[in-house]
Formats: structure tokens, sequence, C-alpha cells
């Protein structure tokens, strides 16, 4: 009898241990197909497919461009959740069309669409509906999604079961507590919930198996944070900008502009193409050279890209804008994509152009007036002299520029003794403000005296 119980016990420890083995292989070879499939899921394909595909044909319509269409469109329908795509024109006359990543006659592409349920798509222009876009999702792909959590979920219940089963009837009811939280963690795993875990203690098999979920889930949770932490830290830094956020795709020309991006330009959110030259229309033609070049020294010299140009709003007006960018290179140095900002700088614009025209009207002034004005910088070297002066001193403005004041400007007092050049320092270095007697004299080059009354600050 005691020969048999141990036997049975041997027994059930090493059905325990091969039902655990082999429920942990059957889970952590489902984990890398599972996780990448919800990585996929969480992206929002269908909708992100909509957006581009209408965009993409719009754009090929207009341009006249059917190969840059005919190559999206066999692309996309390579996609995994993607069967087919047939773009029509208004009058139903097949403009291009892929299933499965091959190319479709016009014969064919009638057939599949008689033969299939298709989801239809109107491209809108600026005369109405131009176009439509007919694709078949292939609903496999979400069956496939939930039949390999139902496995993952089954297979793991299963072999729980089996393990009770197994189980001594000393250890039934702890076995029992142990598949009560489990089915507690599956459920809260089901409702999204990845911070659940399992105790692991003790070495036998259940707790090898906790163990083992417990790093399924862990996966799982590092997975999903991931994700979720990467779109908030954009969001925020988005939403939180005045600036306009670009990223450029440079190999396929696609173009991600941010809201702010299109409310600056007075665009809605679906009302821009995505596509790099769909923006750089709005360029101004005066601009356009320069912002080209610029863009070239960084993709080229690898100088850093910082561009002012204009830029055309939805409501015809010129923005100036102030862009900034940074490109992303491959292995051999290539650029690959391009990302960074725009910031108006409209009202900076008009504040220098203002500025502008006081410093030109205070010219004026200083030319029409009859008093003689010298202007030097903190050390005393001539930036400016008007008219009135180069008359008295005879020296022209253009000559007298950064030459100190008191080589240009020889004054003396009425016994023709010169100032002390402290004075002067007194001015330029501690802001006072000098007047001198009315009997000062000044000599000019060519040797002529004049009196003068003169004032320093």
């Amino acid at each position: 009898m005691i020969r048999t119980s141990r036997l049975r016990s041997s027994l059930f420890i090493l059905l325990s241990i091969a039902t655990v083995t082999s429920v942990s292989a059957f889970v952590l070879s489902r984990l890398p197909s599972l996780v990448e499939d919800l990585g996929y899921f969480v992206d929002a394909p269908e909708p992100n497919t909509r957006l581009f595909l209408i965009n993409a044909t719009r754009i090929a319509l207009t341009s006249k461009n059917t190969a840059e269409l005919d190559a999206f469109v066999l692309e996309a329908s390579s996609l995994p959740h993607i069967k087919g795509i047939v773009v029509a024109d208004k009058d139903n006359r097949i403009v291009s069309g892929a299933w499965l990543g091959e190319g479709l006659s016009d014969v064919h592409a009638l057939k599949k669409m008689m033969g299939e349920t298709w989801q239809r798509w109107p491209v809108e222009g600026e005369a109405g509906t131009v176009a439509y876009v007919n694709v078949v999702f292939d609903a496999v792909w979400h069956v496939r999604l939930k039949d390999t959590v139902v496995q993952v979920g089954a297979v793991t219940v299963a072999g729980i079961f089996f393990l009770a089963f197994l189980a001594s009837r000393s250890a039934r009811d702890r076995l029992a507590q142990k598949i009560k939280a489990l089915n507690y963690a599956t459920g809260r795993i089901a409702h999204g919930d990845y911070s659940v875990r399992l105790p692991t203690g003790g070495q036998n098999p259940v707790a090898r198996l906790s163990q083992n979920f417990n790093h399924m889930v862990q996966e799982l949770d590092r997975f999903t944070n991931k994700v979720r932490t990467s779109e908030e830290r954009f969001e925020l830094a988005v939403n939180g900008s005045n600036d306009g956020i670009w990223d450029w795709d440079v190999q396929t020309n696609r173009l991600y502009l941010s809201p702010r991006f299109r409310t600056i330009l007075g665009y809605g959110e679906h009302e821009f193409p995505g596509m790099f030259n769909a923006w750089k229309r709005l360029i101004h033609t005066e601009d356009e050279p320069r912002v080209s070049k610029a863009i070239e020294h960084h993709f080229r010299k690898n100088k850093p890209f910082r561009c002012e140009l204009r830029l055309k709003t939805k409501q015809g007006r010129w923005l100036w804008m102030l862009g900034r960018g940074e490109a992303v290179r491959d292995a051999d140095g290539a650029p690959i994509r391009m990302a960074g900002s725009f910031t108006d700088i409209t009202e900076m614009k008009a504040t220098e152009r203002a500025l502008a025209l006081e410093k030109e009207r205070a010219q004026v002034t200083l030319h029409s007036i009859a008093d003689a004005v010298i202007t030097t910088d903190e050390k005393g070297r001539i930036k400016y002299m008007n008219p009135q002066a180069e008359k008295l001193t005879g020296w022209s403005s253009g000559t007298a520029s950064d030459h100190h004041l008191l080589k240009v400007f020889k004054v003396t007092d009425e016994g023709r003794k010169p100032i002390d050049e402290g004075v002067l320092d007194g001015v330029l270095q501690h802001g006072r403000i000098v007047k001198f007697s009315n009997q000062t004299r000044l000599r000019s080059t060519s040797g002529k005296w004049f009196a003068v009354e003169e004032n320093a600050a």
C-alpha cells in the first residue's frame, strides 16, 4: 500500500511537472505573436488606412500620377488586416487595384468587387466626389487575435484544472484557492488591468506556473505601458507647445503636421494632405529657393536647419515662420526622416519693420537739424556723424568711423587747452551728463576754429 501510494504520488508529481512544462511552453510560444498582434491592434490601423488611402488617391488624381497610386495601393494591400483595394473614379471606372499584395487587372478587379463585401469610401475634391476607394478588410486577422487569447486562456485554465485533478486530497483546498486567484487574475487582465500578480512562494509546479504567468503578464504590461507612455509623451509635447510640429518621412514623402500647425495655417484635421509636396506649395515663391537650399545643406553638409520663410494660410494671408529641424540618418549617413518645429514670428517681423522705419525717421531728423551730432560706442569709437558734424570737424562719417572721438572732435577751452579726457570717460563709463562752457572751441581739419556749445551724455 505504501509503495503504491508512493508510486502514485511520484506519478502525480511527474504528470504535474509535464503539465506545467507543456502549458508554460505553449503560453510562451504564443506570447510573441500575441504581443505583436496587440501592438498592431493598439495602433488603430483601419482609420489610419482610410485617411492615407483617401489622401493618396486625391493627390494622385490631382497630379495625374497613377504610378504612385498603384505603388501605394499595392503596398497597402500587403498589410495584415487588408485583403484587397480597388480605386475607381467618379464614373466607377477602375483606376488601380491590388489583392493580397499583387496587382489586379480591370477584369479581375470587377470580379473581386462582385464576389466580396467591400467598404466604399468617397474621395472628395473641390468639385465634389472625384473617386471611390473600395477596401476588403481581412476579418481573419481579428479572429486570429481573439483565438490566440482564447487559446492561451483555455490552455492555461485546462492545465490548472488538470493539475487540480492530479493533486492529492490534502492539497485540494490550497489548489482550489490558487485556481480562484488565477481566475480572478485572468479576469482582471481581460479588462485591461496588467498590474495583477500571483503569489510565487514554494517550488511546486503551481508556483512555477504562477511565475510563468507573472512573467507573461509583466511582458504584456511592459509593452502596453511603453506604447501608452510614448503616445502620452508625444501628445503632451505637441499639445503643450505653441509651435507647430512636423515630421517628414523623406523616403515616402509623407508629412505629419501637428494639430497646432494646422490651426496656425487655418486648416482642419482632415483638410490638408499629409504629403511634403503639398506643404511645399504653401511657401512664398521668394522664399522657396532659400528653404530648399537650407534643407539640402542640412542633408549634405549636416548644417543646422534654421530658416525664416513665409507660409500661405487657408485664408490667403502670409505668415512669417521660423523653421527648425533635424534629420535622422541611416547607417550610411543618408537622411531617412526629418522632424522639427515651426514658430510663428509674424509679430516679431512686424516689430522689426516698425523699428526700421523708426530708425529711418531718426536718421532723417538728424540729417536735417542744425546741431552737430556724433554717436560712439562704449569705448568712444565713432559710429555716426550727421552732416553738420562733418561740416564742423572736416571729417566725413565714413572716414571717422571707428576712430576715437577725441581724434576727430578736437575741442579746447577758451585758452585753447585740450579738454581733459577724464571728462569724456565719465560720460562713457558712468553715464554722467556733461555740459561744457560757452567758451569751448572746436578745431576742424582745415585748421579753422569754431565756437561751440557742447553737451555729452
